[in-house]
């Protein structure tokens, strides 16, 4: 009874509060309005149009897809005018807050969401609310407060336009609108400020209660105890309110299922509805759900297929990542690793500990699909969905990012209300540190078991590759599967379906929508069975292969023959197997079965024994359709294990005499008919690699097998060490060091060859950059004629035949014509890829990046830089957009026209000198940066040390630069990201958009005395840090920092007249620019010294106040300022690299040449903190050396001066002098 007296207690509460607040209202959408004085004379809606949430309300600063309260408006007149027209404030009726006054700069609006994550800021303040004119709108008109267009809105309906009163930050920029996005924002694009303005209407009786359902439980009437589940753990809701909630529902469903009459009065009605609207209002209250407490979790996504939360590393960084994970009934040391620790870090926010590891989530980024896991906490936000279920969490590490799992194990931002993986599970479970331990220690072993069970799978599958089983001498087989002695049985079963689930044969990677089991044992050539393609091709080999498992009517022992027949098309077929054994296996719980590695057969197709049927609907005949595989057992078993580990895909199938048609790489396979039979007098045979092994090396075989026995051993005790995956490494190193490998030869062979041909083919052999040279094509010609044939199988013949086809190879590409040494160029894309106007969405850019020219944005040398912010980017040339597929605008008809949109001699940071080129590798060298274009790893950054990149010949002229593998060993290329104007890696060699090429510059193309900073806008200050001199020269006009004045309002600021040394922090104001057009917003070019012979500095320096940062952002703290949008702005911040910061200002009483107006407070945060008053420092703190570089992020105040050094530190926003 308790809890019924609670719920009813705080309902009735609740329902008083209803009347007196005139809750029982329901609201509908009415007619359109089409003028400026019905739009303002009473309650309105404002519906969106265009791309973003077309058709739904205005809400608060988001948007609603069925109307209530919450969406009602007033537009209330002021006083004023702007351009002719009426002021008006904009209401929200039910919460009487308005929409915020804010000024955007010109060109840009608050989509990046400044406002605690949200685009748009509210307030209850009148005073300060933001004033528009509401115009009705019109397409392209020239009145910029009525001028809509684009953005597919809806012009078919008169809507109007809210502009602000004032224009973006000065009176003679855009004008600002309120404007419909992702949420609502503020921007002065007419591309979404269309709004569709309607009257509301408040319907009675049956009218009103639909109203109050569609609102409160969707279109779909969802019974809320579905959306918002009951019970007592983290995330669900109390079961009083749901219950509560659930009877209003039923009660309206009962009523509105009622077909003709409607049975309620309106008091009735009334009633029902302050119930509907009551009940649903507490069960949407904060205390409604049962809040999460500290404590130790298992956390998952609400996906189908469940994905839980654990740690890896990515790039040998530590991240947070996910898999899919059974929970067992009874928790084991397989949850050790999903285990969390979640600390309370403050309200709806809290500290994730990964336990294993502990580390903590992180609200930066590991790489581009994972957040990264570090020593400190770092508080995440929690909040309960708005969408999808209820009962869950999401986390938002930062901003209005949201943390979502992704099927390849990503953790990564995905805000869509609706998805799944963002939607987070809490269960509690009650395991103690101990049994942690416990469990830790379990999961190293396990771990150690399955890396020594795999590396005992590979050795002992190297052991025994050069054993084969041949037929006895004069036997020979058939095309005939129903031969007495086959030890596979069709199942039993009334139907196909239930013989198919009977089947006798089990695989791993069985495709689901092609093919049967039972095709392999009906003595049926036009059918089979087919191996999993819908997941890909790959390479089988011993470790990743498609497998099948035979159940055996009977146990078999000693020599057994395994016969199969192709598929009628003849087309993906295994050429060998690897053989087991095994006498138990479960379907059900295949992984656990124990298999006893038997040996490698290759598969006989070559004795040409035929099977006839139909490919289709045609008659046809496989002469080498029938092949057998042979093997001795070790042992009797009841299961045989099939691994594929070698198959191929044969292009031309139907041609018997191809020769060159095939690929080894797909990995799955297909067959008609396969079965075993037991047979005798097989005859081992040795490979001749082996016996030459074997007799060159006898030790090193004998070895390997010593450690494998020993590997066995630990397998068998669960008990396998390090030490003996390392000796079993060492072993299987050493007997591949000593097998002689033939392949190795034709594989190098190819590889130069296939290289040569291309050169020839694509005429790269010749004197222009970007080809081959003659002699070294030459070269290579005649050591590849030694090797056309090669049959030698010894190590010493196949080692010096490698090297010497790689000593030519290399000498070849090493002879390609690069850039000359010492001299200068622009690097321009010769891609020749066009982009069609309709793939421009999906593509991010319409025509060509032909002639693109490529530059340095400035010093940072991280490697780790996500595509889209990449250190080295391109502009396109004038007139890319233009280029279409073919006509008159095609890319040959506007070659010509792809000119340089900027100027060179306006800007170094384009230019790039060549410091040494040779062997196929150069060092290019950015001339306004100093930074070294660096491709390392598959990665492409920028570093400070010269750092040659391998540049490749694709055609004449035309390059393209090699970057090396990657962790996964896949080689990258330098490559054009359109949709970012990155230059970023990609792995397609083939892709234009990895072809560059070098134009030689004069010395009177371009500049060596000025570079630009980019995308500044005209008037404004910037703080900044160069890695050269810098010189005043009418555009840039350069400031150093005197301080603080005395009344802490001002900065100021002394011009400096000679030159900036290099690495010294400076503010500079931008007082003209380039590259603008009409707008205030360009380059500014900036006058240093003479760059073609500057010392570079990559080590910033500190000035009076001013803080510099070159090559490495720098997190500040609470107590320093940066500049943003000319303004100076206090608290946490992450300074860019070319960045300053202002710290630990002085109080100056100089007047200077200049300054800049500080905020209330700001000054008083600048010059320091007052030593006499008393605080009280945070639980947790950040601590910062008295530069303001982070030092320690989110500690506990009581260990921030732990392992400190003596000196000054700023922790939680104090000084604190650590002795």
């Amino acid at each position: 009874m308790k809890r019924f007296y609670n719920y009813f207690l705080s309902l009735l509460l609740l329902m008083v509060a209803g009347v007196t607040s005139a809750m029982a209202q329901a609201y509908q959408e009415g007619d359109l309005l089409e003028t400026e004085e019905a739009v303002t004379s009473q309650d309105v809606l404002l519906m969106s149009t265009g791309g973003y949430h077309a058709n739904e309300y205005l809400c608060g600063q988001g948007y609603a897809t069925t109307v209530s309260k919450d969406c009602v408006y007033r537009f209330e007149k002021v006083d004023g005018t702007a351009d002719g027209y009426n002021l008006y404030v904009l209401k929200r009726v039910a919460t009487g807050e308005y929409f915020a006054d804010y000024t955007v700069d010109d060109n840009e609006d608050t989509s990046d969401s400044p406002f605690d994550g949200h685009m748009t800021k509210l307030t209850t303040d009148k005073a300060q609310a933001m004033k528009f004119t509401v115009v009705a709108g019109v397409e392209n008109s020239d009145d910029p407060r009525a001028s809509s267009a684009g953005g597919n809105q809806d012009y078919s309906r008169v809507g109007f336009v809210l502009a602000t009163d004032h224009r973006a930050d000065n009176a003679g920029a855009n004008v600002q609108y309120l404007g419909h996005y992702s949420e609502p924002f503020y921007s002065i694009y007419n591309d979404t400020n269309y709004w569709l303005i309607f009257s509301v209407f408040q319907p009675t009786g049956k009218e009103k209660l639909l109203a109050y359902t569609t609102a409160y439980y969707g279109t779909d009437n969802a019974d809320p105890a579905l959306n918002y589940p009951a019970g007592t753990t983290a995330g669900y809701f109390k079961a009083g309110l749901v219950d509560a909630a659930h009877a209003a529902w039923q009660e309206a469903y009962d009523i509105l299922q009622v077909e003709g009459s409607y049975a309620l009065t309106d008091e009735e009605t009334n009633v029902l509805c302050d119930k509907i609207e009551n009940t649903m209002t507490a069960l949407k209250a904060a205390d409604a759900r049962f809040p999460l407490t500290a404590g130790r979790y298992l956390i998952n996504d609400n996906r189908d297929t469940k994905l839980y939360l654990n740690a890896t590393t990515v790039s040998n960084k530590d991240a947070w990542a996910c898999s899919a994970y059974t929970v067992p009934e009874e928790l084991d040391y397989s949850a050790a690793s999903y285990l969390w620790d979640v600390e309370i870090a403050g309200q709806d926010s809290i500290y994730l500990k990964h336990l294993l590891t502990g580390l903590y989530v992180q609200s930066t980024m590991a790489d581009d699909h994972h957040y990264a896991l570090g020593k400190e906490p770092v508080a995440l936000k929690l909040s309960a969905p708005t969408a999808g279920n209820r009962a869950t969490f999401w986390i938002t590490p930062k901003g209005n990012e949201r943390a979502c799992t992704n099927g390849a194990g990503w953790m990564l931002s995905w805000t869509d209300v609706n998805d799944a993986g963002n939607h987070f599970t809490f269960t509690a479970v009650d395991v103690d540190d101990a049994k942690v331990a416990q469990w830790a220690a379990e999961a190293k072993q396990n771990k150690l078991n399955e890396t020594l069970a795999g590396l005992y799978t590979a050795a002992d599958g190297l052991y025994k590759e050069g054993t084969s089983y041949k037929a006895a001498e004069g036997f020979t087989y058939t095309n005939d599967f129903t031969e007495e002695g086959k030890l596979v049985s069709p199942a039993e079963g009334e139907d196909d379906a239930t013989k198919e689930a009977n089947s006798h044969w089990y695989s791993n990677k069985k495709q689901g929508n092609e093919g049967t089991y039972e095709a392999l044992v009906d003595n049926n050539p036009d059918t089979y069975f087919h191996s999993n393609w819908a997941e890909g091709g790959f390479t089988p080999s011993i470790t990743k292969n498609h497998y099948l498992v035979a159940t055996l009517d009977a146990p078999v022992s000693g020599d057994i023959m395994v016969k199969m027949a192709k598929r009628m098309r003849g087309d993906d077929f295994p050429l060998q197997v690897a053989i087991y054994g095994t006498n138990e296996f479960d379907k059900a719980n295949a992984n656990a079965a124990q298999w006893t590695f038997q040996g490698f057969s290759d598969i006989s197709w070559a004795d040409s024994v035929e099977i006839s049927g139909k490919d289709g609907t045609k008659d046809k005949t496989l002469p080498d359709g029938v092949g057998a595989a042979y093997m001795h057992l070790d042992g009797s078993y009841k299961y045989i294990k099939i691994a594929a580990t070698k198959t191929v895909y044969n292009l031309n199938p139907n041609d018997v005499n191809n020769k060159n048609g095939f690929l080894y790489n797909r990995g799955y396979f297909c067959l008609s008919e396969m079965n075993i039979w037991p047979t005798s007098g097989l005859v081992t045979t040795l490979s001749p690699e082996y016996q030459e092994a074997m007799t060159a090396a006898p030790e090193v075989y004998a070895a390997l097998g010593e450690e494998i026995n020993k590997a066995a051993a630990e397998l068998a005790a669960n008990k396998a060490t390090q030490a003996q995956i390392d000796a079993l490494n060492a072993a299987i190193e050493a007997f591949k060091n000593n097998l002689p490998v033939p392949s190795r030869v034709t594989d190098a062979y190819n590889a130069a060859k296939a290289f040569l041909d291309a050169a020839n083919t694509n005429n790269m052999i010749g004197t222009e950059l970007a080809q081959y040279s003659q002699e070294s094509a030459d070269a290579l010609q005649t050591t590849l004629a030694k090797y056309e044939t090669f049959d030698k199988i010894d190590l010493v013949s196949i080692n010096a035949a490698v090297n010497d086809i790689n000593a030519a190879f290399n000498a070849f590409k090493g002879s390609v014509r690069l850039p000359e040494a010492g001299k200068f160029y622009t690097i321009k894309s010769a891609s020749t890829k066009v982009v069609a106007e309709a793939d421009k969405d999906s593509q991010g850019y319409q025509g060509a990046i032909y002639n693109a020219i490529v530059y340095s944005t400035g010093n940072n040398k991280s490697n780790s830089l996500s595509d889209a912010n990449s250190a080295v980017r391109f502009t396109f040339a004038n007139h890319s957009s233009e280029v279409t597929a073919d006509g008159e605008t095609s890319l040959d008809a506007m070659m010509s026209s792809l000119s340089d949109s900027i100027s060179l001699k306006d800007d170094a940071s384009y230019v790039w000198k060549a410091e040494t080129a040779q062997d196929g590798k150069m060092v290019l060298r950015n001339l306004a940066t100093g930074m070294y274009l660096t491709g390392a790893n598959g990665k492409l950054y920028q570093s400070t040390e010269p750092t040659p990149i391998l540049g490749e010949g694709v055609k004449p002229n035309v390059f393209r630069f090699n970057l090396g593998e990657d962790a996964k060993g896949v080689t990258q290329y330098m490559n054009t990201k359109g949709a970012t104007g990155t230059v970023v890696p990609w792995k397609d060699p083939a892709d234009e958009n990895s072809y560059w090429q070098f134009n030689e510059l004069a010395d009177d193309d371009y500049t060596t005395e000025c570079f630009a900073v980019k995308g500044v806008k005209e008037g404004q200050f910037y703080a900044c840090t160069f890695p050269v001199a810098v010189t005043p020269d009418g555009n840039a006009v350069p400031y150093t920092v005197l301080g603080v004045n005395e009344a802490k309002d001002k900065l100021i600021l002394a011009e400096v007249e000679d030159e900036v040394p290099a690495g010294t922090p400076v503010i500079l104001l931008a007082d003209v620019l380039t590259n603008n057009g009409e707008g205030t917003v360009g380059n500014l070019t900036v006058g240093c010294e003479d760059l073609a012979s500057a010392e570079f500095v990559f080590e910033p320096k500190v000035g009076d106040g001013l803080c510099g940062v070159l090559c490495e952002p720098v997190e500040i703290a609470e107590t320093c300022g940066h500049l943003a949008n000319g303004k100076i702005v206090t608290g946490a911040y992450t300074v860019p690299c070319n960045g300053a910061y202002l710290a630990n200002a002085a109080i100056t009483a100089e007047k200077g040449n200049a300054s800049i107006d500080l905020a209330k407070g700001v000054g008083d945060t600048l010059t320091g903190i007052d030593d006499a008053k008393v605080v009280v420092l945070p639980s947790v703190v950040n601590v910062y050396g008295i530069n303001g570089q982070l030092i320690k992020k989110s500690v506990k105040a009581a260990n921030a001066t732990k392992n400190l050094p003596a000196g000054v530190y700023v922790i939680g926003g104090q000084k604190v002098l650590v002795k």
